[in-house]
């Protein structure tokens, strides 16, 4: 039709590379034929920018209400009387769900806290996890120090796990995962124990991933901590019955 818009990286005159905006008409005579085009080229560089800008606003909004809503879901499926069992299977789905991890484990402190045992686990081979099913507390390994100094962990990578913990190495070869995130369990200053999230894949934890982990872990605690107390009542419970019965039969 006689008019044509493109969008093009152009060079200035000092070097400097810019995204323009080239627009163009024919101007015709009386008779339809052409006289002239007129060519407008437009900087549209801050635009552009401006237009990112906003996408990633959008973007960042997004995943926050979509975290927003994973957490209720965690908060309502944890608040409900669930066995130690369920609590471990709904803190493992919706971790790993939540950053789309390959594989997350619970490490608890058992009651002399000397060691952390794996409580649950999803996503790992069975070579490794036959060789972490204990964690000494006073060891080297990364799910002990996070449970000592009760601060977080983020390894970005494999590489950097391997530089970090060359003595575990191999179960990183074998799992094939690559990044990694360890959050303590803890309740005030009581530690429970650690959960760990493994990628396949290396990835930067931005601030708003590890703010959502940290809280995910929180909630994970309460619900932990309801749950030994629940099943603490019910033994006492059934024991008191039991001396009762011992009395009755007396």
């Amino acid at each position: 039709n006689g008019n044509f818009q493109i969008e093009t990286d152009m060079r200035r005159r000092n070097g400097d590379v810019f995204l323009a905006e080239i627009s163009a008409s024919e101007i015709l005579d009386e008779a339809g034929q052409r006289r002239a085009i007129v060519s407008i080229v437009r900087d549209i560089s801050l635009r552009r920018q401006a237009e990112q800008v906003l996408i990633s606003a959008r973007q960042l909004a997004e995943r926050a209400a979509e975290r927003t809503g994973r957490l209720q879901r965690v908060t309502a499926a944890l608040t409900q009387g669930l066995t130690a069992n369920e609590v471990y299977d709904v803190i493992l789905t919706q971790s790993s769900a939540a950053l789309d991890a390959s594989a997350s484990a619970i490490y608890l402190a058992d009651d002399d806290r000397q060691n952390l045992y794996l409580a649950g686990s999803v996503g790992y081979p069975e070579s490794v996890r036959a060789k972490v099913q204990r964690l000494r507390v006073n060891g080297s390994t990364p799910g002990a120090h996070v449970f000592r100094t009760r601060q977080p962990l983020w390894i970005r990578s494999a590489g950097e796990f391997n530089v970090r913990y060359p003595e575990l190495q191999g179960n990183r070869d074998v799992s094939r995962n690559e990044a990694l995130a360890i959050m303590p369990l803890s309740l005030d200053e009581n530690a429970l124990g650690v959960l760990a999230l493994s990628f396949n894949a290396p990835r930067e934890f931005e601030a708003e991933d590890r703010d959502f982990l940290m809280t995910l872990a929180g909630q994970c605690a309460q619900a932990l901590e309801r749950t030994r107390l629940y099943e603490a009542e019910r033994q006492a419970r059934a024991e008191s019955e039991s001396a009762r019965h011992r009395l009755s039969v007396l």
